[in-house]
């Protein structure tokens, strides 16, 4: 008769592994969140208009989203505001705001999240024993 053995082993690493979507997604909620703040008033400080009003100006807003598939920065010409497209599009995009911003603000969001895995929780659980 053959004979079977059973062997009891530690396993740290699936649960670790198990949650670590989630830990990810809400660090980089918080640095979204963060961030946002930083965007709008570096979109307001360098809006390239004259301002006549300054509602164009004001309106501009940067607000972080999280959804299952995509963790970021929303940003925008309020929408008050009817000729925040014109103003992105005219004279080749002159007066426009959004891509600069894009361009500036992701980098930052980028150095922001650098080390982002160093930075984050770890999970004391102990792992779960298992059957081998």
């Amino acid at each position: 008769m053959a004979r079977r053995n059973i062997v009891i082993y530690h396993d740290e690493i699936t649960p670790n592994l198990l949650v670590f979507p989630s830990l990810l997604f809400a660090q980089l909620m918080v640095e979204c969140e963060e961030q946002a703040p930083e965007t709008e008033s570096w979109m307001k400080a360098n809006a390239p208009w004259e301002d006549r009003t300054g509602n164009a100006r004001d309106a501009l807003w940067a607000e972080a989203f999280g959804t299952p598939a995509a963790v970021g920065i929303d940003v925008g010409h309020g929408e008050d505001i009817e000729y925040g497209a014109y103003l992105e599009t005219v004279s080749n995009g002159r007066y426009g705001i959004i891509k600069s911003t894009v361009k500036d603000q992701g980098r930052a969001l980028m150095r922001r999240t650098n080390g982002l895995f160093d930075r984050m929780p770890s999970v004391k659980h102990g792992g779960s024993p298992g059957l081998y």
